[in-house]
């Protein structure tokens, strides 16, 4: 009889045992979620991080993204192009906005002057991209990415393409090509 109170006892700490694992483990994986959610909230929240706020985890999450390209919607073109401006710099972000003098960069980060229609979709467009594969890849990686032949543009460049369009449609490819290149698939 003795054998047949011990039993329950043995097999319930043990089932408490695997229970508490159970949702150790989820527990830890609502954490992780809460963390991206976070990342992806202070991004749509904040177009331009402050100086010295710390960069986001490297990560090709799908709400991290997701939050990246909503803030270039929400964005105003002086934020999107100082973004640009650092981060790619000033000739690059003249380029890729279609402009001969890079001067007028300078002057909507200080808001001097505004982009007509077209360019600021330019800017949008180069803007949600460089945040991307900055966010992953860097300065350095984004600015090569922006040069370099892609094969799904017939071998052209993200910036000529960035450059040349003529309607908001053109632009339409150089998001998704960055989401995949910082995926992986380019």
């Amino acid at each position: 009889m003795s054998a047949i109170t011990e039993s329950p006892r043995t097999t319930a700490p043990t089932e408490d045992a695997k229970t508490l694992e159970r949702l150790d483990a989820r527990l830890r994986e609502l954490r992780d979620e809460i963390a991206r959610l976070s990342a992806a909230r202070e991004i749509l929240l904040s177009p331009l991080a402050p100086a010295g706020a710390p960069e986001l985890e490297a990560t090709s999450d799908d709400a991290v993204e997701e939050a990246i390209v909503r803030s270039s919607v929400l964005a105003e073109p002086t934020d999107m192009a100082r973004f640009l401006q650092t981060h790619l710099g000033q000739q690059l972000t003249a380029y890729l906005a279609g402009l001969r003098d890079p001067k007028t960069v300078g002057q909507w980060v200080r808001g001097k002057a505004k982009p007509p229609a077209l360019t600021r979709e330019r800017l949008r467009v180069a803007y949600a991209a460089a945040r991307l594969l900055t966010n992953v890849y860097g300065d350095d990686a984004a600015r090569g990415w922006f040069f370099g032949a892609n094969s799904s543009l017939d071998d052209r460049a993200p910036a000529s393409v960035l450059r040349d369009s003529g309607t908001p449609d053109e632009l339409a490819t150089i998001i998704p090509l960055a989401r995949a290149f910082v995926r992986g698939a380019h």
